[in-house]
């Protein structure tokens, strides 16, 4: 528009989103690669296939997590 002056200040909100966009677009191209080559080592449920190597902690599953605790 003819007589209106584009700031710097103006600009960013621009720079701003055009920066988020590439990055989420990067971020997600990132996370699918990952995903293609995943194997899932935990159930979420149970300790089914797990050993333990030594050491004296007890591990139980809590919230679809492994929690270990230590014993003196």
């Amino acid at each position: 528009v003819a007589g209106i002056a584009i700031t710097p200040s103006h600009r960013y909100p621009y720079c701003m989103k055009h920066t988020l966009i590439c990055l989420s677009l990067a971020l997600s191209h990132n996370l699918s690669a990952v995903e293609r080559g995943f194997v899932s080592i935990f159930n979420g449920k149970n300790l089914s296939g797990w050993t333990q190597k030594g050491g004296k902690a007890q591990y139980t599953v809590k919230d679809g997590e492994i929690v270990g605790t230590a014993v003196p």
